[in-house]
């Protein structure tokens, strides 16, 4: 269940589409900043949107050829107005907006730098954006990752044991009755002696899909354990509930084609299996968000995929700069 600040970021973005798109709306202002008073953490939610945009900002018009190519040609609304110019934050009339934008740009990295930092001293394997990657394990099986994944390994005599760090990953295994292979995500065990299968390690959960043979499934903070065959699904919520479903043998790990089969999922979770591989911020209205579809879309190709959806099902995107990208309804 989203937190408190999480749906405060969610509306700080929806405020960032209506503002930019009604940039002259006297009233749209008066009800921003009702809603910008009515409690700390929207400022706060503000704030952090102001600085992206911000950053974003230093794009303009004159810079847009050097923008990178990033599967699509970038180019600003034209009606989209800079948000910084809106009302400034208390802290900022005390101190220039610069030195604010500086020392804020300065924690963001340090708070993006050093999970990353973490993850990469302490994984075998890691892919970036954009980046899936095949490997070999010395037994033979083969671990496909998926890309902003991570794996740690520990094998020996006795064990053949890899923990899904992030992300998702797809196992082929070698059989060895003497040497079960484990996969760890979060209290999420899963135990098989040969088999294809996936396993994707979310937020608060993981979900094991079983391409063909038997895996058994334990997740110690609900105490629960059930054995999946070929099309079978187990969605764990750590500390919540399992839901069991089963699904098309040939959809499971679809994502080492470069391929989502969507089958009656939400806009927003297609958007959510793009991010991976597009570099930069998709933000999307909650209401075009929550669109059912069912279909086959290109996850190699994010930026065409996206405006694909969006036309497809009456939205638009909007190009603000290379590195964010506002889908509304």
């Amino acid at each position: 269940m989203p937190n408190k600040h999480d749906i405060a970021d969610d509306q700080a973005a929806d405020w960032a589409v209506l503002l930019a798109d009604a940039p002259d709306d006297s009233e749209l202002e008066a009800r921003f900043h009702d809603w910008l008073q009515a409690d700390p953490t929207h400022a706060q939610a503000w704030a952090r949107a102001q600085h992206t945009w911000q950053a974003l900002g230093q794009l303009d018009a004159q810079t847009r050829h050097a923008w990178p190519d990033t599967n699509g040609a970038r180019r600003a609304p034209d009606n989209v107005s800079p948000l910084i110019q809106q009302q400034p934050t208390p802290a900022s009339r005390h101190y220039p907006l610069k030195t604010l934008a500086g020392l804020a740009m300065a924690a963001c990295l340090m708070l993006m730098l050093l999970p990353g930092l973490s993850l990469h001293l302490s994984a075998d394997y890691l892919t970036g954006t954009g980046e899936p990657r095949a490997v070999t394990l010395d037994d033979g099986s083969q671990l496909y990752l998926a890309p902003e994944s991570a794996v740690r390994l520990a094998y020996s005599g006795q064990q053949r044991r890899v923990e899904l760090l992030q992300g998702k990953a797809f196992f082929d295994v070698t059989p060895d009755t003497k040497r079960p292979f484990r996969v760890i995500s979060g209290s999420t065990e899963t135990t098989v002696l040969g088999t294809a299968f996936s396993v994707d390690r979310e937020e608060n959960g993981t979900l094991v899909t079983v391409e063909h043979g038997r895996v058994k499934v334990q997740d110690s903070s609900i105490g629960t354990q059930q054995t999946l065959t070929a099309g079978q699904r187990l969605v764990l919520s750590w500390g919540e509930s399992a839901t069991f479903s089963e699904l098309p043998a040939a959809d499971v790990g679809g994502w080492r084609r470069g391929e989502l089969i969507a089958r009656d999922l939400t806009i927003g979770q297609v958007i959510d299996a793009l991010r991976p591989y597009q570099s930069g911020t998709i933000i999307v209205t909650k209401a075009f968000a929550r669109q059912r579809v069912t279909g086959l879309y290109r996850l190699d190709k994010p930026t065409d995929t996206l405006k694909k959806l969006a036309k497809a099902h009456g939205g638009k995107v909007h190009d603000l700069g290379p590195w964010l990208q506002v889908v509304t309804d």
